[in-house]
């Protein structure tokens, strides 16, 4: 715990290969004060580099899977707190279906992702969420609707969804634009409604907001 806290990398990274550490880290979720965090959410929440992220979902691959108390998987933190896209997706790409997973107030990593307004825990000043930029993070949103178009749909406990909470927290009008197309389209596949007509137009509207390997992405994810 004090090496993560303390953001001391170098020494977590010569521990992290130590049979013992990598034993008791597994059971760290269990201590009544960790409040069901594994060593995953920890080290998230105090900025790691992308090797350190890595290092700790090879010795600890079932990490991705395991939300804490109020309901929070690793990659609500990440996406909460402005990490970098590459840990985001590293993060999601482990566990695809935490795009749709709501914690207690009904929020998913979208809807962290998409405001700047959400915290994790009320009164308490966690590095680097406080710095966080809508508009800097937008990689990071655009990559988490790629992974699960239908996350943008779902609303938390106060009716609101993420297209909604990005308008507020006055993102880009190509972010909400992008969260727009894809909710439309969403929505007519959900009502069996999404015609080949109606998906070329909607990827039309989008060719200009994202990149050639999003556009193939969201079309793939489309057409399953």
């Amino acid at each position: 715990m004090a090496l993560l806290e303390g953001g001391y990398w170098s020494s977590f990274k010569r521990t992290i290969a130590i049979p013992t550490f990598v034993d008791a880290g597994r059971y760290l979720d269990e201590n009544p004060a960790m409040f069901g965090a594994n060593i995953l959410h920890i080290a998230l929440c105090n900025d790691p580099p992308v090797d350190i992220v890595e290092s700790i979902l090879q010795s600890f691959p079932e990490t991705p899977f395991l939300a804490d108390s109020v309901g929070r998987y690793p990659l609500h933190i990440a996406s909460s707190l402005g990490l970098s896209t590459e840990i985001v997706v590293m993060i999601a790409k482990a566990y695809r279906h935490a795009c749709i997973k709501q914690d207690l107030d009904g929020k998913t990593p979208l809807h962290f992702a998409c405001s700047l307004e959400l915290t994790l825990y009320e009164g308490e000043d966690i590095h680097p969420g406080n710095m966080k930029e809508l508009n800097s993070s937008s990689s990071t949103i655009v990559s988490l609707v790629s992974i699960v178009p239908s996350a943008v749909l779902l609303e938390d406990c106060d009716d609101m969804n993420s297209i909604e909470l990005a308008i507020l927290s006055n993102a880009s009008s190509s972010i909400v634009s992008i969260l727009q197309n894809i909710s439309a389209l969403e929505h007519m596949k959900k009502s069996g409604k999404l015609s080949e007509e109606y998906v070329e137009r909607g990827l039309t509207r989008l060719k200009d907001l994202v990149s050639p390997f999003v556009l193939d992405w969201f079309k793939a994810l489309i057409d399953a």
